[in-house]
């Protein structure tokens, strides 16, 4: 409905530059699993990612 959309536009929470978007946590699963990345904490709504360490390059 167009109030929906135009609340959606208002919320608070989709003007930060940091928001990119929305996903279920079995897409955060499959992320994880293909790029080495750990889920360091999650709730019902909210996940906490960490970037796996790059290996140090050798010679």
């Amino acid at each position: 409905t167009p109030e929906r959309d135009e609340g959606f536009l208002n919320w608070w929470y989709v003007l930060p530059p940091d928001h990119c978007a929305f996903y279920r946590h079995r897409t955060f699963e499959v992320y994880l699993q293909e790029t080495g990345h750990k889920m360091t904490w999650k709730d019902e709504k909210r996940v906490v990612l960490q970037k796996r360490q790059a290996m140090p390059k050798l010679g």
